[in-house]
């Protein structure tokens, strides 16, 4: 029954939360449990910004439990009440919450973000119905749109995508969130 309702949300009804789901309002169901980021751009609460060790620790750990963009928002303005303007590395911290949002919805597992590349890693094995769904053609009508920068590739059953010109967190999402 869960599967059919899914089934059912995904292809029938999915105008009514693809917004939403774009935006953090509404949980949405996917293949993935979570999504990890792997990248070389600097994202983080620098010494300079946030003192003591400790207070950055806990931080981080505030943030890996947000999905929500307006939790997001919320910390982004208590970050700036206690500590003043974010510098861009915090910035782009605060930018990988909706990003694994974004690739957890989009079925990816994995995202790596470098050398001006990223490379989206899907989580299903090939032979998953996923790749036969609507999530995913939109996920091939960019490649197609996209070919003189972009490209599947399968390795060890896995499908990934890579997509040149991406050099920012901020990029990135901006790419899912059109999709």
């Amino acid at each position: 029954l869960s599967q059919a309702v899914t089934e059912l949300r995904n292809e029938e009804f999915h105008d009514l939360y693809a917004e939403e789901e774009r935006e953090g309002q509404v949980e949405s169901t996917s293949v993935v449990d979570d999504c990890q980021l792997d990248s070389n751009l600097p994202m983080y609460f620098s010494e300079e910004y946030v003192p003591t060790s400790s207070e950055r620790m806990l931080l981080y750990r505030e943030l890996d439990g947000l999905e929500r963009d307006e939790d997001v928002e919320s910390f982004r303005n208590r970050l700036i009440d206690r500590f003043g303007p974010l510098p861009k590395e915090a910035e782009d911290l605060l930018l990988v919450v909706p990003l694994r949002r974004l690739g957890k919805h989009f079925g990816m597992e994995r995202i790596v973000l470098k050398s001006s590349h990223a490379r989206f890693f899907f989580g299903p094995d090939a032979d998953n119905p996923f790749y036969n769904g609507r999530i995913f053609g939109q996920i091939v009508e960019f490649a197609k749109a996209n070919s003189h920068r972009s490209h599947f590739k399968m390795e060890k059953g896995k499908m990934s995508l890579l997509v040149d010109e991406i050099a920012t967190i901020a990029e990135a999402v901006a790419l899912l969130k059109r999709l």
